[in-house]
């Protein structure tokens, strides 16, 4: 296995760092932002952002007992592209969402 390209990210804000759990669907990358609840939609080509998913606060509208900390982050994305479902969890969450994106 070899590395084929590197990209720098980058949004309007600037270059965009701690990138995880990378997913391609219909032509984008889909990279969750390690201790965010942001999840960004990437071009492949040039490294910019053209879409940003925000899940803050998510868990806790779910599950009312849920307290989040350093050990219960965003970090869980999956592509079904049969149904074009994305699912969705973190480190230690007891749910998974299934959304659709556009």
């Amino acid at each position: 296995m070899a590395i084929v390209k590197e990209l720098k990210v980058q949004d309007n804000l600037g270059f965009v760092d701690s990138l995880n759990e990378l997913e391609y669907v219909d032509g984008f990358i889909y990279a969750n932002q390690w201790g965010s609840d942001f999840i960004y939609k990437i071009d492949p080509e040039t490294g910019y952002v053209v879409g940003k998913l925000s899940f803050e606060g998510i868990i806790e509208l779910y599950d009312k007992s849920f307290q989040p900390d350093h050990e219960k982050v965003l970090n869980g994305i999956a592509w079904d592209p049969e149904n074009k479902f994305m699912f969705v969890t973190g480190k230690n969450w007891p749910l998974i969402f299934k959304i659709r994106v556009n």
